[in-house]
């Protein structure tokens, strides 16, 4: 997800990475990017994922000790 940030902002590196990075983000992205629409031409798809992944992270890290 930080490649993805990082290659929508800048375009640089092959194009098979680039292309790779969107392919495997995408159907992570993609129900987040649903539910919440871009909001002033910004995506903020990856910062909620990112957040769910450390809240749940933490969540599982709780339950186990």
């Amino acid at each position: 997800i930080f490649a993805r940030i990082i290659f929508s902002y800048v375009n640089f590196g092959p194009y098979e990475l680039r292309e790779l990075v969107f392919r495997v983000t995408e159907p992570i992205l993609a129900p987040v990017r649903r539910i919440m629409p871009a909001s002033a031409g910004m995506d903020f798809s990856p910062m909620i994922v990112l957040l769910a992944a450390w809240f749940l992270r933490s969540l599982l890290f709780r339950l186990i000790i």
